[in-house]
């Protein structure tokens, strides 16, 4: 049986989004870019599933060419 092990969020910002889920959700950061702000995105895990939670926009990565970066929610999962 396959068990979901990654979730990527787009958020208007990273840093402020990670705090929320380490806060409500016990998880642990793992690393942030860049270091010292974690502007374009900051990585969780509690262990057994991580999130990506990135910074959306034009960088956000595409996941196919007819999709759009310019949205904020849920990217995708692995």
């Amino acid at each position: 049986m396959a068990f979901i092990r990654h979730v990527a969020i787009a958020s208007e910002d990273p840093a402020s989004t990670a705090e929320f889920y380490k806060k409500h959700f016990d998880l642990k950061e793992l690393y942030r870019s860049p270091y010292d702000t974690g502007e374009d995105g900051v990585w969780l895990s509690d262990g057994y599933i991580y999130f990506a939670i990135l910074k959306h926009g034009p960088k956000t990565p595409q996941l196919g060419p007819e999709q759009s970066s310019d949205f904020c929610g849920i990217h995708h999962a692995g």
